[in-house]
């Protein structure tokens, strides 16, 4: 009753995909920076966004960026 057709993406629309995804992402991290790597972390490896937050964003007397430094002062 129903044909199954199997519709492969091209090379060009591959890349295409590739390259736009890429750009997507870094768009995210330069415009979210360190909250935009914590939440990107947060989504791809599953784990709650406090502990994503903290593996980027060490204690500045660990060695972390003075950036960070107001949230381990708070």
């Amino acid at each position: 009753m129903f044909e199954s057709t199997v519709d492969r993406h091209s090379f060009f629309e591959d890349a295409q995909a590739l390259v736009t995804g890429t750009l997507f992402i870094s768009l995210g991290v330069a415009m979210y920076n360190t909250a935009g790597l914590a939440f990107l972390l947060h989504y791809a490896s599953g784990m709650s966004f406090d502990k994503a937050w903290r593996c980027i964003c060490r204690r500045p007397a660990d060695g972390g960026p003075a950036r960070c430094r107001w949230w381990w002062t708070a």
